[in-house]
């Protein structure tokens, strides 16, 4: 018999994605919680994050990179339109 692998795929990404989740719904978030969401054991997880402070970092820095493309984009249409931001301000 052979014995059968699995394979997640990105784990990292999906333990940010359910950390979050629980985060939103103002749950607690422990290490095993976050690795039963995303189907795999505790010890999958660490091997992704020393702990829960690291995990609380992923998503911290996930949710500020997020924030912080939004306002690029806008602030690439907000000059691209002939707003005052467009321009320099003459002293």
């Amino acid at each position: 018999m052979t014995k059968k692998t699995y394979h997640h795929g990105d784990l990292a990404a999906e333990l940010l994605k359910n950390a979050r989740q629980l985060i939103d719904a103002g749950q607690a978030l422990t290490m095993r919680k976050v690795a039963a969401m995303s189907g795999v054991s505790a010890t999958a997880a660490y091997r992704h994050f020393t702990d829960k402070e690291a995990l609380l970092a992923g998503v911290l820095e996930n949710f500020l990179m997020s924030g912080a493309a939004i306002f690029a984009s806008r602030w690439k249409i907000l000059t691209a339109t002939s707003c005052c931001l467009a321009r320099p301000v003459k002293s």
